[in-house]
């Protein structure tokens, strides 16, 4: 049946493993997947309405002519106003099927640093523990630019994931709503993507002989200029290289092995006490949540202290 619509929507959340899921189910026959990763559509059209936003929406589906049964996007960045853009995907989807990964908080903020630092938006010499006391009391002065620093500045809030799965719950019920983790993600991924096939209705057995890789890593650059020259060259080419994902892979590999850091960025213990306060209220709801769901293996840093 030919769709005007996505019918699977990976809705977030950033750092969290979008880019592994998005491929692997790219790589499935049952699923036809946008013309680029993150069309970030209801991030930018929240008042457009209903009749616009299908023909808007055709562009970044081109070529589809109903023989996959899934149409499929993903936008981690809608978690940054997901009240909004639920309840507008909810009013124009709403038998859309969400999808929403989580991951150790104080990884993914780790994540963050590594992944802005490399782009060279910081001043010089901006350390992770600099990083986070800097975003926890809304310092703007580590950016070279102050555009450079829009939504970065809530990257700590968006780790707290359980207002977020609340609203998706709110908008699209329990049985429209997957809910799974990046560590089991990374370290049992045809379990996960299994399930994942189960809940969108697919054909289950394809992942049983694919070869998974992560995509998108969590590393630091030499190069803030060559990195940030790969990703423009990344976004004009991606609607080409997803159609070659081993061209894709190789370019991603040879970049990594000319432009990676062996550099780890580690909070200090100080660090990690602040961002363990401010994050326990939230994972004790967050528990309760994916245990009612049903959909995740519990990973090991929401069971601590249970």
């Amino acid at each position: 049946m030919h769709r005007s619509f996505p019918n699977v929507i990976i809705f977030g959340g950033m750092r969290c493993g979008t880019t592994s899921l998005f491929r692997y189910l790219s790589a499935h026959p049952d699923v036809f997947t946008s013309s680029k990763k993150e069309l970030d559509f209801f991030f930018h059209n929240l008042d457009v309405s209903r009749s616009l936003i299908e023909e808007k929406y055709k562009r970044s589906f081109l070529n589809y002519i109903g023989k996959e049964s899934i149409l499929l996007e993903a936008s981690p960045r809608y978690a940054r106003r997901y009240s909004e853009v639920s309840r507008k995907i909810g009013s124009v989807i709403p038998d859309c099927k969400i999808i929403y990964l989580i991951r150790n908080p104080i990884d993914r903020l780790v994540s963050v640093y590594r992944s802005v630092n490399r782009s060279g938006a910081f001043v010089n010499g901006v350390s992770i523990d600099g990083f986070i006391q800097a975003i926890y009391k809304q310092d703007m002065s580590i950016f070279v630019d102050e555009e450079q620093s829009i939504g970065v500045m809530n990257e700590l809030r968006l780790g707290l994931y359980a207002p977020i799965i609340r609203k998706l719950i709110k908008e699209f019920g329990t049985e429209q709503l997957f809910v799974e983790s990046l560590e089991s993600l990374s370290k049992m991924p045809n379990d996960v993507m299994t399930r994942i096939c189960e809940f969108i209705e697919i054909k289950e057995g394809f992942y049983e002989k694919y070869s998974f890789s992560v995509e998108n890593p969590s590393v630091s650059a030499k190069s803030p200029k060559i990195y940030k020259m790969a990703l423009i060259i990344n976004a004009a080419l991606e609607p080409i290289l997803n159609r070659f994902p081993i061209v894709r892979l190789n370019i991603r590999n040879l970049h990594h092995a000319l432009n990676t850091s062996g550099h780890k960025d580690v909070p200090s213990a100080q660090s990690l006490k602040l961002l363990n306060s401010y994050y326990s209220n939230d994972q004790q709801e967050l528990y309760k949540l994916v245990k009612h769901l049903g959909t995740c293996s519990i990973p090991q840093w929401l069971t601590k202290e249970r």
